[in-house]
């Protein structure tokens, strides 16, 4: 259906047509239409669509009335989509017309059905990298007025994500110390109490992302040297777990080149060890502890 009656200029019938809708850039976001062919979205050229083809102003548009759609939801803070997938279900929970056709093929959504209805700008130019203790997030401020921010975590781009933050951080920085090593995803959302003639909610914007691959940095490494039975030496020193360490060797304090002794050793714990079995008692050597 690609015209709609008396409501235009158009001969013989004042018709509007669907390019009338897309050339005179109607002004209208959120579209119900109602009537016979209106709920007509499945050609190329029909008024449902037309909408979404607008220069500037139409993202969503659907046939109401025959059931009635309900979307007072969108009021505080849910989705298009949230009001659209009930009016599809609804066959008791508004009784003032329920939906005997629930699931009808005629009920749809034309737009995306992410929409809301005030929205939030989000935070921009989120960055992590690895600094001792965890992964540290910075990001840049949202363009509107905001009461903080949540931090989320995800192993994976495509999620689910876990939120780190019981309460909402103020500033534009978070260190995540729970992470162990390996590749993450982190979402940053703004928040703040919208108020509205519906009342008021929080209301959080959409995500702003960054992949970081966490690779522990340990900090300063203290390191203790006993002697056991027949003069082997065991070194001792502090250790972040999951972190990677190896023993070095070397004649000298001031050589260049450093003997890989131990080869690649990974903490479990807050300390880690190392015995030198092939150790001289001839021969004097120094050792220093490198990570990774």
């Amino acid at each position: 259906m690609n015209s709609v009656s008396y409501l235009g200029t158009n001969q013989p019938y004042q018709n509007v047509f669907s390019t009338d809708i897309v050339n005179g850039n109607a002004q209208g976001v959120f579209v119900m239409l109602f009537g016979s062919f209106l709920g007509n979205w499945d050609g190329q050229d029909n008024i449902l669509r037309s909408v979404l083809a607008t220069p500037t102003t139409g993202l969503c548009s659907f046939m109401s009335g025959e059931p009635h759609w309900f979307m007072h939801h969108m009021g505080l803070g849910e989705t298009i989509g949230y009001g659209t997938r009930l009016t599809m279900n609804n066959s008791k929970l508004y009784q003032n017309e329920s939906n005997i056709f629930t699931r009808a093929v005629y009920i749809n959504l034309m737009g995306d059905p992410t929409l809301r209805m005030e929205p939030l700008g989000p935070p921009g130019d989120v960055t992590g990298a690895s600094v001792p203790g965890g992964v540290e997030l910075n990001w840049s401020s949202s363009a509107d007025s905001v009461l903080g921010y949540h931090i989320y975590r995800s192993a994976s781009a495509a999620g689910p994500f876990t939120r780190l933050t019981p309460n909402y951080v103020t500033g534009n920085s978070y260190l995540d110390n729970g992470a162990t090593p390996g590749s993450y995803t982190y979402m940053v959302r703004a928040i703040t109490l919208q108020t509205n003639p519906s009342g008021s909610y929080y209301n959080l914007s959409q995500g702003a992302f960054s992949t970081v691959t966490y690779n522990v940095v340990p900090s300063n490494i203290s390191v203790t040297i006993s002697v056991g039975a027949g003069g082997t030496p065991t070194l001792v020193w502090n250790s972040i777990p999951g972190a990677s360490y190896h023993v070095a060797g070397g004649a000298n304090l001031t050589q260049s080149t450093w003997q890989n002794l131990s080869g690649p050793l990974t903490a479990s714990g807050g300390t880690l060890s190392w015995t030198d079995t092939g150790s001289s008692q001839s021969a004097p050597r120094f050792y220093r502890v490198v990570s990774p």
